[in-house]
């Protein structure tokens, strides 16, 4: 019997040297697309572990954005596998279980079509986390600062008034 591990060179070259009798003991190997969708993906992002604690995974079917295919928790490895969705576009995205007033967060937005590939690898998926209350703080640190100056002014012209009248 054949090897099956036979390179293509040598079974093409061995192939054409036979004639018009039946070849016996040749095992052929045959791919097929596989029926079950697979979607893997890695994530990238700027956040630390206790924020990344946080996000999760959302898969959106994309022709009906109100249909949610997928949700869990972003793994650990930041890397994740989803098996069993239907074939057709998906959009893949990070969501934030953060809170709403300290922590800015946006996510990109993968699209995937199964239909063309059911079995496929993207990424990265990526991630940003930004602290707002640096904001908050510079613009108070401005606001507090001005009004620093504006009670030290009136003192003094409470002073200067104080003296002549």
């Amino acid at each position: 019997m054949l090897s099956l591990f036979w390179s293509y060179s040598k079974l093409v070259g061995w192939c054409s040297q036979v004639g018009t009798e039946d070849i016996k003991g040749l095992d052929f190997i045959v791919f097929e697309e596989p029926e079950m969708t697979i979607i893997s993906c890695h994530v990238e992002g700027n956040g630390t572990d206790e924020l990344r604690k946080h996000l999760m995974v959302e898969i959106r079917s994309a022709s009906d954005l109100n249909k949610i295919e997928s949700v869990f928790p972003l793994p650990i490895s930041n890397f994740f596998q989803v098996k069993g969705l239907s074939k057709g576009r998906h959009l893949l995205q990070l969501q934030s279980g953060l809170p709403q007033g300290s922590l800015k967060f946006e996510s990109d937005i993968i699209e995937v079509d199964l239909e063309k590939n059911v079995q496929i690898h993207v990424g990265p998926l990526t991630y940003r986390i930004e602290d707002q209350l640096k904001q908050v703080f510079s613009c108070l640190h401005s606001f507090y600062f001005c009004l620093l100056l504006l009670s030290v002014f009136c003192f003094l012209m409470l002073l200067w008034c104080g003296t002549y009248f």
